[in-house]
């Protein structure tokens, strides 16, 4: 994972664009390489403010962190879970859950049209409606 931006300038992922500023000048001051300081802290300083200094940047890099959070955030399996998936082998086991997730990915879009459709929601009402019985046929005079 890339260095934190927030964390090499000090900051908080809520600061302002003022406080980001003023931050680096005095980071800028302690660090720049005419005042005897470190030319490459000052590089990975000046890396940190031209990303957070930019709105447009620091939107994309706010986004990047959400995402990595995100995954590292994954809950862990519980016990039981992971002994049933001890008992089968990888493959039926990839075999058994892409199937499964397939099928129920398939039906909700195909759901998900009829649905959307005016005409689609009539005839997937209509059908409803025939299967249950309340739409049949009169019964035959004679």
């Amino acid at each position: 994972m890339p260095a934190n931006h927030y964390k090499i300038l000090g900051l908080e992922a809520t600061a302002s664009s003022s406080d980001i500023k003023a931050r680096y000048k005095e980071l800028a001051k302690k660090y720049h390489p005419d005042r005897n300081g470190d030319a490459g802290k000052m590089v990975v300083i000046n890396k940190a403010y031209s990303v957070l200094s930019d709105p447009q940047k620091r939107f994309e890099y706010n986004s990047s962190l959400r995402k990595v959070s995100q995954r590292s955030r994954k809950t862990p399996s519980s016990p039981d879970s992971r002994y049933k998936a001890s008992q089968t082998s990888p493959k039926a086991q990839s075999t058994n859950e892409s199937s499964t997730s397939g099928m129920a990915d398939i039906g909700q879009q195909i759901l998900g049209k009829i649905v959307l459709n005016p005409v689609g929601l009539f005839i997937f009402l209509f059908i409803i409606l025939i299967a249950a019985g309340y739409l049949s046929s009169p019964p035959a005079n004679g």
